[in-house]
């Protein structure tokens, strides 16, 4: 009866664990450059993330002395997160509102814009980044999609 006991013990703690590594989120933080067609990394499409258990912030650019633009920055529990961006064409700046939320290992961004509602995900693909964007159609048209792929470097060597 003892080994029964002990047994099913060592049982239960072992699906414990597993189940604690399956919950755990991946991490998208650090450099990372934009794979283009041919394979090859485009140093002049440089994105970095910064990530904690609440938040994730992005920036374009940076390496090689350039600085950085465009940071956007996200709460991670589905809260509001506003942005300012430069209207088309060198428009007046308007307010953004996004809302960020992980479904499984994937982060979902719903940001709504004066078009309609854009959508991106981040993910992991083996050992890239990949983000994935829906845009909504002008005027009623069709929606607009597209993806990007990065890869990890570090600035100043391949970057």
């Amino acid at each position: 009866m003892r080994r029964v006991a002990a047994t099913t013990c060592v049982m239960a703690v072992a699906l414990m664990a597993t189940m604690l590594v399956a919950q755990t989120k991946p991490s998208f933080a650090g450099d990372w450059m934009l794979i283009g067609p041919d394979g090859q990394g485009v140093p002049e499409t440089t994105l970095a993330i910064a990530q904690t258990a609440t938040t994730m912030t992005l920036e374009s650019g940076g390496c090689g002395g350039q600085p950085r633009s465009g940071r956007v920055a996200y709460q991670l529990d589905g809260s509001a997160s506003q942005k300012r961006v430069i209207g088309r064409a060198g428009g007046a700046a308007v307010n953004q509102t996004s809302k960020a939320t992980w479904a499984g290992n994937t982060i979902v961004v719903t940001t709504i814009t004066g078009v309609g509602e854009q959508r991106q995900t981040v993910s992991m693909n083996g050992s890239n980044l990949v983000i994935e964007t829906s845009v909504a159609g002008r005027s009623g048209g069709p929606a607009t999609s597209g993806k990007s792929t990065y890869t990890r470097y570090e600035c100043g060597f391949g970057g």
